[in-house]
């Protein structure tokens, strides 16, 4: 028998020490690597869509099962801050923050998941990258140290 899995994750994380670092100049072609970057080494991982702020990125995609979700997101993170270091795309040395989030979704729920990524900009007109992930922790019922969490953007 063949495997079949339909794992939908959404994976979160931040520029290191949430600077502002991901302009209008950058988003684009920033989320156009990432893309890259799932598709080549997520052994059958597909993307649905990448959104973010200045400060933080998210990525939701289907997990395959032939690769570990935490060797996926440290090929995601490491590759596209060397690439963004190489490209000049921004001034002094590009880092993500350590760690990141990562959210499990059904299939009923995948429509509202792609809606609130591609709304990112305006949903963070009213809260911060640290209540929104405060806000999942506590939606997903993980318990959280503040300190643990990011401070909001420098």
């Amino acid at each position: 028998m063949n495997t079949f899995t339909q794992l939908y994750i959404m994976v979160v994380f931040g520029v290191k020490y949430r600077l502002r670092l991901i302009d209008k100049n950058m988003k684009q072609p920033l989320h156009n690597m990432l893309w890259k970057i799932l598709e080549a080494h997520g052994k059958g991982s597909k993307t649905l869509a990448i959104g973010g702020t200045a400060d933080h990125v998210h990525v939701f995609f289907t997990l395959s099962p032939n690769i570990a979700l935490s060797d996926l997101v440290r090929e995601i993170k490491s590759r596209t801050s060397r690439w963004i270091n190489e490209q000049g795309l921004c001034t002094g040395s590009f880092e993500w923050q350590r760690g990141y989030g990562a959210f499990s979704y059904s299939q009923s729920s995948k429509s509202q998941v792609l809606a609130y990524i591609g709304n990112q900009e305006e949903h963070h007109k009213r809260l911060t990258f640290r209540e929104e992930l405060q806000r999942f922790l506590d939606s997903y019922e993980l318990i959280s140290d503040p300190r643990d969490l990011p401070s909001d953007p420098i």
